[in-house]
């Protein structure tokens, strides 16, 4: 292994994941400045005078803070001097005046609410009033959700369209299921379909007399060799988290030509750096049939200050999608467990580096740190001083046990594992590193076993994390397959059974004090987050296998 990868060994998880992670002031909701994918840049890299029409002081703020642009107005102009204008759906004023401010060679950015209740103005009356201010339209788009701005879907590329919705995640009903499996194939209809069906309606507009259609990202010259030509069109998707994922479709197209990741602040590009160096890394120790079920890194571009990651579009339904029906069935729901954990297995099996003698290692160190971090920074009950107590006698115990070092993903979960028949395949892999095995899995069962029960409060996911790995006799069929699975991940890979205590409890302390940690090192920073909604799952984790420590150390005995 070459030296480029050295600094991906670590004994324990000291990054937590990021794209999952809490909200603040500058990375939370910065869904509302995600417009910015969508316009071209001046060259300087940002907007001298942009004005922004509705929306909060706050975001007017943070377009300053991210360097988007270096003046924001609130209100109109008198005279056409801004070389920005975004029109929010919120706004006061219309649509034609708040371009006339524009200067010449300016860009806009406009939301419609189309809903019925307010008309319902059509995308032909839209591109009439843009005419009227001597505005050119350059693009349409669907914006899902004017009240978080997490995904833009490009009109121009039905089949965008269509892709975004057939991969929806969470759990729906049979309703929601046929509606979206039927809107994917109504795509077919064309363009004009999609645009009369959009209510959320958002255009770009140039006062340049030869508009130019694209986002400047597209025109990269670096980029030209991976896109399938000159017809581009962007669709963005911007969830809660540091980054933002853009997606180049040209008209025709069902699938990206390539997948482009994005920071939201260009000081927080090393997500994006270091994720390609671990998919080459990995690339580089599994064999041919393993490469197909992982993206390929293409490297990296500099665009503005930003560093943007390249890498291919994989083709098939992420896991946690709804399919036409119902919901899955159970018989499903463990095909699919069982196709992850061997995909898992092998994957473990391709990129062991050595084995290590468990009380030699620092592994057995770093457990003693986690530990003594979790009791230092939460609130520690005489439950969970005694489940430490029992993983450290336990850890004693395993002293001359040996265990693998393998290449982890760091934060496997059902919305990053896609399938493709029978193949697995899985995406996101800035957490990626060397670590302790089974911690992926750990991972990847409680998630999936909350998603297939359609868990969604706290408490509920709690209980499925017990009945995992609590239940000495477990008659739910999820249950059993999931513990089977396990069993055989530890068989092939040649772990002592009785590490896995040490392993499940040593995961769910790591994440919370690493994801704790996080949020201190951003409120340092000035950045405002919310506690609570970040580190508490993992906390509350450990808390409950605190109730009844008996169970896990005599099950996995």
């Amino acid at each position: 292994m070459g030296n480029s990868v050295q600094h991906l060994l670590e004994p324990i998880d000291q990054r937590g994941a990021d794209d999952q992670g809490p909200r603040s002031a500058t990375t939370g909701s910065v869904g509302d400045v995600a417009w910015r994918f969508l316009l071209p840049t001046p060259p300087e890299g940002s907007f001298r005078h942009l004005v922004l029409l509705g929306g909060s002081e706050e975001v007017a703020r943070r377009i300053v803070e991210m360097g988007v642009a270096r003046k924001v107005s609130r209100e109109l102009p008198k005279a056409p001097v801004a070389d920005a204008v975004v029109r929010l759906h919120d706004a006061a004023v219309g649509l034609e005046e708040a371009g006339r401010c524009l200067a010449p060679g300016g860009v806009l950015y406009g939301e419609i609410d189309r809903s019925p209740r307010l008309g319902t103005p059509t995308p032909a009356r839209i591109r009439r009033s843009l005419e009227r201010a001597g505005l050119t339209q350059t693009a349409a788009y669907w914006c899902v959700d004017f009240a978080q701005r997490h995904a833009y879907l490009p009109l121009a590329a039905p089949g965008a369209v269509g892709w975004y919705f057939a991969r929806q995640s969470g759990t729906s009903t049979l309703v929601r299921d046929a509606s979206k499996a039927a809107f994917a194939e109504m795509t077919r209809l064309g363009r004009s379909f999609c645009a009369a069906a959009a209510l959320n309606y958002v255009v770009t507009a140039s006062a340049a007399p030869q508009a130019h259609a694209q986002p400047s990202l597209l025109s990269h010259p670096d980029l030209s060799p991976l896109l399938r030509g000159s017809d581009l069109h962007l669709l963005v998707l911007a969830p809660p988290g540091r980054r933002v994922i853009l997606l180049p479709f040209t008209s025709g197209d069902r699938s990206p030509a390539v997948v482009l990741k994005v920071a939201r602040l260009p000081q927080q590009s090393n997500d994006t750096e270091r994720e390609q160096e671990v998919l080459a890394a990995v690339h580089a120790e599994v064999d041919q049939a393993l490469r197909k079920t992982l993206p390929r890194p293409h490297g990296c571009v500099t665009w503005a200050e930003y560093t943007v990651g390249i890498e291919s579009a994989v083709d098939g339904q992420v896991l946690s999608a709804p399919r036409l029906g119902a919901r899955l069935s159970r018989t499903r729901n463990i095909d699919d467990l069982r196709h992850v954990a061997a995909w898992l297995t092998n994957f473990h099996a391709q990129t062991e580096l050595h084995r290590v003698q468990w009380g030699d290692s620092s592994f057995s160190h770093s457990l003693e740190v986690v530990l003594s971090e979790f009791e230092r920074v939460f609130p520690v009950n005489g439950e969970v001083s005694s489940l430490f107590s029992a993983v450290r006698r336990r850890s004693d115990e395993l002293a001359n046990a040996d265990i693998p070092l393998v290449w982890l993903h760091g934060d496997l979960a059902e919305n990053n594992v896609f399938h493709s028949g029978k193949d697995i395949l899985v995406i996101d892999w800035a957490t990626g590193r060397r670590g302790l095995p089974l911690r992926d899995l750990v991972n990847f069962a409680t998630h999936w076993h909350s998603h297939v029960r359609g868990s969604k409060d706290r408490s509920a996911r709690v209980r499925d994390m017990q009945d995992l790995f609590l239940d000495p006799q477990a008659t739910d069929p999820l249950v059993h397959a999931t513990q089977h699975e396990i069993e055989r991940y530890l068989a092939a890979l040649r772990i002592d059974r009785r590490f896995v205590p040490v392993l499940v409890v040593l995961h769910w302390a790591s994440m919370a004090t690493e994801r704790f940690n996080t949020i201190q090192r951003a409120e340092e920073r000035g950045e405002r987050r919310k506690r609570g909604a970040y580190a508490g799952l993992a906390v509350q984790y450990v808390g409950a296998l605190a109730d009844r420590p008996e169970q896990l150390f005599h099950r996995w005995n």
